[in-house]
Formats: structure tokens, C-alpha cells, sequence
């Protein structure tokens, strides 16, 4: 037994040495600072002399912004090369990701129409003077969400036209004080919501809540709308129109009368349709849902 453990002794001695004496062929730093502004970039270089004098060899360099370089200032490119020199004078190298998985809605602000959409079919605009808008007669009979036996929320089957996009909103009424908690689900033989709603704060103390859903092939769905003990108001379901509408060339709008005899065509019956606030705010590539959905204007020769 002695001789057993010596010699497995001494091999684990040796296996530590050899380890000690492996030299790692490269080292990498994850580099996440920017470069702004004049002082980040002094900031990123100091990091990079830091990195090389640890032993370092390639910096992963994920705020690039490669794909908005095109429309960059000449102050940040300016910055961009200076990192570039440096990383080059210290023989490191920089590597940059293809994609940031996570935040992918980056690459669309160069062309937020790239972004796959879902299809909307026979939704019915009214036209009053040189507008067209939703009909609100389509919009969701809300008097069939009922309270929930918790008394925390209302929940309820409600019919459905099928690929239609509507937008939900309802108030939350505080009634004593503690957090504001709210949270909305539309589903049936899937969910059909995916996404929090948006919140907004009213002067008055409110809160608005808004969220969107296609009924896809559903012809009824299941809507909770559930909260904390605070009041539950103007609860609405409406098509939501032209909202964050996609327009490309494989992605037709077809406009028709309502017994499809007449095609309307746009730029001559009605104006180019696009909605200007996708991929803009709250910053490029988000797609944010809570302003008024684009009107259909007509033409003056409509």
C-alpha cells in the first residue's frame, strides 16, 4: 500500500508541473466598452495596454456597431482607427462577432423592413373624408371578461376575426399605495401574446397599459388581463390597422372595396403607407407598439 501511494504521488506531482509549465497558445480579454466618446476611447485603449501587459492576445470586441459604421460620424471612426493602431502596436488582436445573439434587433435599424412579419387578411378600414381607419365595429366584445374568483383580474372567451392584428389596452387604478403589477395574456391553441405590454403613467397617476397579438387561424380566444389589488378600467380590444406595418417588394398591401370588385392602388388612389416610428424608437431596431397606428390617406384624385 505504501509503494501504491508514493508513486501515485509522484504522478500527481508531475501532472502539476507539466500544467504549470503549459503555455497557453492565446489569451482573450471580452471587451465591452465604447467608443463614444473621447474619453471611453482613452478609456478602451489604457484597457487594451492593461490587457497585453496581463499576457492577453486577442480582444473580443462585441461593441463594434460594425453594421451602422456606414452612418457613423467622422469623430467615431477617427476613435475606431486610434484602437485600431494601438491594438496593432501592442500585437494584439481584435476580433469583432458576426452576430449579438440576444440583440439581434441592432442589425434592422439599416432597414427595419428586413424584420419577418406575420400576415393580416380582410381587416376593414372606414373611410370618413380623406382618411380610412379600423372599423371599430370589429373591436372585441370586452363585457365578456369576467372577474376572476381571486378578484384580481378578468378573464373570458371572446370571438375573433382570424388574422387579424389588434391592440389591447386597459387602465390601471391605483387604490392604495404598494407596486403597480399588471400583466395580459391572449392564447388558445397557442399563446398569441409574446411580449410585455408597454406602460405608460398618466399625469393623473394612471397607468396604460398596451399590448398587440395577431388571432393568426384562431377564431376564438382566451384574454386574461390579471393585476394586484388596484382597479381595473377602460378595457379595450381593436384592430390595430397599419400598425408597424412591413413594406417590401414580396410583401404586398392589396387595398380593395369591400366586395373586392374595386382595387384601389396606392400612390394613385391613396398615399404610400409606411409607419415611421418602427426600428426608431426607443432607440434603432426596436419595434415599439404604443402610438397611434398610420392613417390611410387618399389621394385628392381618389
Amino acid at each position: 500500500m505504501k509503494r501504491i501511494a508514493v508513486v501515485l504521488a509522484m504522478t500527481m506531482w508531475l501532472f502539476v508541473r507539466v500544467a504549470e509549465a503549459q503555455q497557453f497558445l492565446e489569451r482573450w480579454v471580452y471587451f465591452s466598452w465604447g467608443l463614444r466618446t473621447d474619453a471611453s476611447a482613452e478609456k478602451a485603449i489604457q484597457l487594451l495596454r492593461d490587457a497585453k501587459a496581463s499576457g492577453c492576445t486577442h480582444v473580443l470586441f462585441v461593441a463594434t456597431r460594425g453594421h451602422r459604421l456606414p452612418k457613423e460620424s467622422p469623430a467615431y471612426l477617427d476613435r475606431v482607427r486610434k484602437f485600431q493602431d494601438e491594438a496593432k502596436k501592442l500585437n494584439m488582436k481584435i476580433v469583432v462577432p458576426a452576430v449579438a445573439t440576444g440583440y439581434c434587433g441592432r442589425y434592422l435599424d439599416v432597414d427595419s423592413n428586413l424584420v419577418a412579419g406575420i400576415p393580416v387578411r380582410n381587416m376593414v378600414f372606414v373611410v370618413k373624408g380623406k382618411t380610412a381607419e379600423p372599423d371599430p365595429a370589429q373591436a372585441l366584445d370586452v363585457s365578456l371578461l369576467k372577474p376572476q374568483r381571486h378578484g384580481k383580474g378578468v378573464s373570458g372567451t371572446l370571438k375573433v376575426k382570424p388574422f387579424t392584428w389588434y391592440r389591447m389596452t386597459y387602465e390601471i387604478v391605483p387604490t392604495q399605495e404598494g407596486r403597480i403589477g399588471s400583466y395580459c395574456s391572449v392564447s388558445y391553441k397557442r399563446r398569441h401574446t409574446r411580449t410585455d405590454p408597454a406602460v405608460k403613467k398618466t399625469p393623473e397617476g394612471r397607468y396604460i397599459y398596451q399590448n398587440v397579438f395577431n388571432s393568426l387561424e384562431a377564431e376564438e380566444v382566451l384574454v386574461g388581463i390579471y393585476h394586484n389589488v388596484h382597479k381595473l378600467e377602460n378595457v379595450r380590444i381593436e384592430p390595430a390597422g397599419m400598425l408597424l406595418i412591413i413594406r417590401r417588394e414580396r410583401i404586398p398591401l392589396p387595398v380593395t372595396s369591400e366586395d373586392g370588385t374595386t382595387v384601389y392602388e396606392e400612390g394613385r388612389d391613396f398615399e404610400p403607407v409606411a409607419d415611421p416610428i418602427v426600428a426608431v424608437r426607443p432607440f434603432p431596431g426596436e419595434f415599439p407598439f404604443d402610438h397611434p397606428a398610420p392613417v390611410l390617406e387618399l389621394t385628392e384624385n381618389s
